[in-house]
């Protein structure tokens, strides 16, 4: 693989990754690029889709291949100096290359994997399906962790409303969105709490001018997608429930 992509464009991709230690794994195609990433648990993880319109230029061979890399040895590649382009090659060496202007870094040996199905198969339930802004969830987030360990996604069982809380023993916060207009109202309340382990570092994550799609169901994963690179990559993390 040879590809080149804006020094913006190679943080946006490569914060999300940020979240989780262990390994990154990048399936990589004629038409795309797509990194996941996951925590040692596997109960939250992160797929960031690439197509080749985020890059500015993109060269694959015609057999999809997969690689992995360790996450920490991204670092000191994601504070590599501002420059107009980065360049990212997989040479025969066996080791994942980014140029910046005559600045070589080398994150580390890969290898062929078979990247878990668990990890990126498991769709949430399709009962609430909202759109808010990252300010929206950073400020139940932000005053939560301070109350509780989890954060309650749920619906009114009247009004298009979802709501977002976190409760604890004296204090609690709420926000209340409203529903996407091609998500039904439910018939009754849809409730499900996930791990501010998971949403808080997220969240941080996501950048200030971006709209944030929220999906969730009873007994289901949530998912938190955002989109990366000008709207031409998209970044989607999955919460287990029970993590």
């Amino acid at each position: 693989m040879h590809a080149e992509v804006s020094t913006n464009v190679f943080r946006e991709t490569f914060q999300p990754v940020m979240v989780f230690d262990g390994e990154a794994h990048i399936d990589i195609t004629a038409d795309a690029v797509t990194i996941h990433a996951t925590d040692e648990a596997r109960a939250a993880w992160v797929d960031i889709h690439m197509p080749h319109s985020a890059f500015e230029f993109l060269q694959a061979g015609d057999t999809p291949a997969s690689t992995a890399l360790d996450v920490n040895g991204l670092l000191d590649v994601h504070d590599i100096p501002s420059v107009d382009t980065i360049t990212m090659a997989i040479p025969t060496t066996n080791e994942v290359q980014i140029t910046a202007k005559q600045l070589l870094y080398r994150t580390g040996t890969i290898r062929e994997v078979n990247v878990p199905e668990i990890w990126l198969r498991t769709e949430p339930g399709t009962a609430v399906d909202i759109t808010t802004s990252p300010a929206m969830l950073s400020k139940v987030i932000d005053l939560a962790v301070d109350m509780t360990d989890r954060v309650e996604f749920g619906t009114t069982s009247t009004e298009r409303l979802a709501y977002i809380a976190g409760t604890g023993d004296t204090d609690d916060v709420r926000v209340d969105v409203p529903l996407s207009n091609t998500c039904e109202v439910p018939e009754s309340r849809v409730e499900e709490s996930y791990s501010l382990t998971y949403l808080d570092p997220i969240q941080q994550r996501i950048p200030a001018d971006t709209p944030v799609r929220l999906q969730w169901g009873p007994g289901s994963p949530l998912r938190v997608e955002y989109p990366i690179a000008a709207g031409h990559a998209t970044v989607t993390y999955t919460i287990r429930p029970n993590a």
